[in-house]
This record gives C-alpha cells, structure tokens and sequence, in this order.
C-alpha cells in the first residue's frame, strides 16, 4: 500500500509563494526576435545536414561506378592523340606566344587609356573644386545680356536676381525682358510663380522712365506683404538699366490705389543708398543674396551689421568670430581689414565664397568700384586674387538661360 503523501494543498501553497520570482526584462519584441532567430538556426542546421548527406551519397555513386569508367577510358586512341598534340605543340606554342603578346599590347594600351582619362577626370575633378561665384562680374557679359528680375518668395521676400541670356541682335531690351519673363523657372529657382507682370510697360526715352499700366483691378493691392513685394519686384527689376524712374497708371490714365500704401504714382529709382546684403535660402539647393531694406550712413556700419541675420529666415554672411575694419581709400576704393590672420582653409567654400562676395556687393551699393582685403593669409583663392584690390560685381544672384 502506497504511503498517501502528508503536503497538503495550503503548505505546497505557501511554499510556492516564498520562491523567488522570476522577472523576463526582455520587450515582447525582443522576444519574438529570439523566437524567430532560433527557428532560422535549426532550419540552416537541417539544412546543413541534408546537404552532407547528398554529398556523402553522390560520392558512394562515384565509388561504384568508377570501375566502369576506367574500362572505357582504354578504347580511346590515346597514342593517336598524343600524336596529333605533338604535332600541333610548335603551332599552338606560337599561338600562345601570339596571343600573350596581344593581350600584354591591349593591357598597355587600356592602361595608357585609363590613364589618360584618370588624367582628364583629374583635371575635371580640379575644375570642379572651383565654387562658383552668386553674382554677375565684368567677364561675364561677353556675348551675354543681363536682365535683372525682383523674384518673390513664399515669405512675400523679394529676391534680386540676374538673369544671363545670349545677346539678342535687337536693341530693345525692354521687350527682351518682358519675352524672358515668360519663361523664367521660377518654381525651380526656389520662388512662386510670379512673372510675367500683369499689364503693359512702355520705355519713354525723353523721360527715361518705364511707364506701367496697371489693370483697373489692380491685381497687386492687398496686404502690406503682397504690395511691398511688388514694389520691390519693380525696383531690382529696373535699378540696373540706368532707368531714373517708374511711372504708375491704370487703364483710364489714373492713379494706382493700394489698400495699404495708398496711391503710388511714381518709383525713383535714381536714389543711391549703401545696404548690407544677408543669405537667404528658399530651398536646400539654392542660396541667395538679398540686400537689406535699411540704409547705412556707412560702410562700416553696414559690414558691421552683417555679423548678425536681421530675421529668422536670414543668414549672417560674416562668420561668428570673424572682425572686420573698414577705411576709406580714395574715391572708388575701401579697404577691408581682418583684425586677426583669416585663414580661409579653417571654413567651407561656400562661407568664404558669400563672405567675399557680400562684402564686394555692400561694396558695390555704396558706390565703390574696388575692395582692397588685407591680413587673410591665403594671396589668392578660387579666381580672387587678395594682392591687388578687387573689382565689385555689377549683380547678384548670376542665373543663365539659355
């Protein structure tokens, strides 16, 4: 008779509660990963072993039948074939010889070949390390036409920009800019579709002013934003034609009505001021110069301001850390020393290509025509050249259509 066992249900109860619990700090994630890791580990286990078994099997195959392959190999002529092999030896050597030589001249050659191309991409690769210049130099008008357009933003910010086409035989560049404008890739460049300007402009040559006819709607009144973009629209269109103004008209010869500026008859665009110039970046790819809407008393000042973004959607154009003094030298020349050695190597390209280039453009507003840079350690970088005074440029913003 078996003895009945003396735990009852309560004591094995207790018992249980006073072992230690067991905690699993792993997620359900990682657990299902686990799960999944070794399923896939007995599987390439079977499936090794499946593989070494089929081997195993070919290989006694082999063993068996091999008697019978040796018997069949005596009936071939043996003797004969040797022969033949002996008598086609001296050919086939030569042959070989042949075709050595012919593989080593095409190995010389495809090497010569890779070379000269490693030296082409080389000096392309050379070529390519030159970052481009954002504004509109001298040299860049041979056999080009600049027309400049004021671009606008998402943010209503109005952009300069130029525009390079292939000179036109016609003389008329007014309705050269109007043809252009109907084909400028705005969306691409990073602006909204804003062009061409709704009405009709004609130059009056005595006056030399652009008269504009306004549509009666006046499709440009609206917010405080919206008008001031248009203005400004108007004004980097023109300021580099040498026009002295522009005349504002509607369709029954009166006077434009904004609903925020009023009525604006005229735009002068004969007024010289000195600005700064600040970066703004509508997309990743592209990058611009747009000149600050205030006015400095001097260029010192102006240069000064651009160590800090006027705005959030601004960028300053003077590295943090980077101190500037500026003196006059003659009429058309200004001086731009670095208070400390600036060594270009220590920034990327493209800070020192708008840092340059923001400095001849402020330059460039205040009515010089030269910028003299002292203490930066490099004598010249990417086509400047620090030991003689550089030449501003006519624009910003360079774009070419063909």
């Amino acid at each position: 008779m078996v003895k009945r066992s003396e735990w009852k249900d309560h004591d094995i109860e207790e018992l249980l509660k006073k072992l230690p619990k067991v905690k699993d700090k792993q997620t359900p994630q990682e657990i299902y990963a686990s799960i999944e890791r070794k399923k896939h580990k007995n599987k390439v286990y079977r499936t090794r072993w499946i593989t070494a078994l089929s081997t195993v099997t070919v290989l006694f195959i082999l063993v068996l039948l091999s008697p019978a392959l040796f018997s069949n190999l005596d009936q071939f002529p043996l003797e004969k074939g040797m022969e033949g092999n002996r008598g086609n030896s001296s050919e086939a050597q030569e042959q070989s010889s042949e075709a050595v030589q012919s593989s080593n001249e095409k190995n010389n050659y495809s090497f010569s070949e890779n070379s000269e191309e490693r030296r082409q991409f080389a000096t392309f690769d050379k070529k390519q390390e030159r970052i481009q210049r954002n504004s509109v130099y001298e040299e860049d008008l041979v056999n080009q036409q600049l027309l400049t357009y004021g671009l606008v933003t998402n943010d209503a910010i109005t952009v300069p920009v130029s525009v390079l086409v292939p000179e036109s035989a016609s003389n008329d560049w007014l309705e050269e800019y109007k043809k252009v404008s109907t084909r400028l890739p705005e969306q691409k460049w990073g602006f909204d579709d804003y062009y061409p300007l709704q009405g009709n402009m004609e130059w009056d040559s005595k006056r030399n002013e652009i008269v504009y006819e306004l549509p009666n709607d006046n499709p440009y009144s609206g917010s405080s934003a919206s008008e001031y973009a248009f203005i400004y629209a108007l004004q980097y269109s023109f300021e580099n034609q040498n026009i002295n103004n522009i005349r504002l008209v509607t369709e029954d010869g009166d006077t434009p009505i904004f609903s925020q500026v009023g009525e604006l008859s005229e735009l002068n665009l004969d007024l010289k001021k000195g600005t700064s110039f600040y970066i703004y970046s509508p997309t990743d790819s592209n990058r611009y110069f747009v000149p600050k809407e205030e006015a400095f008393s001097t260029i010192s000042k102006a240069i000064d301001s651009m160590k800090v973004a006027p705005a959030d959607y601004f960028q300053a154009v003077i590295p943090e850390g980077v101190n500037m003094s500026v003196e006059q030298k003659g009429k058309d020349v200004v001086i731009v020393t670095s208070l400390n050695e600036l060594d270009l190597t220590q920034y990327k390209n493209q800070t020192i290509m708008e840092l340059i280039e923001g400095i001849l453009l402020t330059a460039k507003s205040f009515g010089y025509k030269y910028v003299e840079f002292k203490n930066i350690k490099q004598s010249k970088w990417n086509r400047f050249d620090f030991s003689a005074p550089i030449k501003t440029p006519i624009s910003p913003n360079k774009k070419i259509l063909q």
